[in-house]
């Protein structure tokens, strides 16, 4: 991790950015195993680089990547804490629907032709990422969960890229 901490050292373009993005995007897909979780959990050193680089600051791409995949083990061990509690409604107001979308940054161009459809023919709110947070989308998990947590549905848009 040493080598993927160092910033400076990193470029968008090089050999050196996709293998550490690739490291922690591997270690992200096996956060979601349950048989690594303790395994992972309780190894300090690697907890600690997953931690570092989720508060790594920048504009480079791999950073970013590398930010995102750390910020996601870190929320799939129960390391990042979320206000998951879901408001409390008496009565459905189903002229009022609140829709959360789920989609692949690949498919912006699908999801967004979605959503204007979907605001011709619905009342209610349609919470996407791109209407509701300011860019880097990637790095809004907290924003993300309350979203699912506050929404009455949430619409998973799945394609390939996903």
């Amino acid at each position: 991790n040493h080598l993927c901490t160092r910033t400076g050292d990193v470029e968008s373009n090089d050999l050196h950015g996709l293998i550490c993005v690739s490291l922690y995007t591997i270690f992200w897909s096996i956060s979601f195993q349950s048989d690594y979780y303790v395994i992972l959990k309780n190894n300090n050193e690697f907890i600690r680089f997953v931690v570092e680089m989720s508060k790594t600051e920048s504009n480079d791409d791999h950073i970013i990547a590398m930010r995102r995949a750390a910020k996601g083990i870190l929320l799939n061990l129960d390391l990042v804490e979320i206000d998951l509690q879901p408001i409390d409604k008496t009565e459905t107001d189903y002229d009022n629907v609140q829709v959360m979308i789920s989609y692949a940054h690949k498919d912006t161009k699908l999801c967004q032709k979605l959503v204007s459809q979907l605001q011709n023919r619905i009342r209610g709110d349609i919470w996407v990422d791109f209407i509701k947070l300011k860019p880097p989308y990637d790095d809004d998990w907290e924003d993300i969960a309350r979203a699912i947590t506050q929404c009455d549905g949430v619409l998973m848009l799945v394609t390939g890229n996903y």
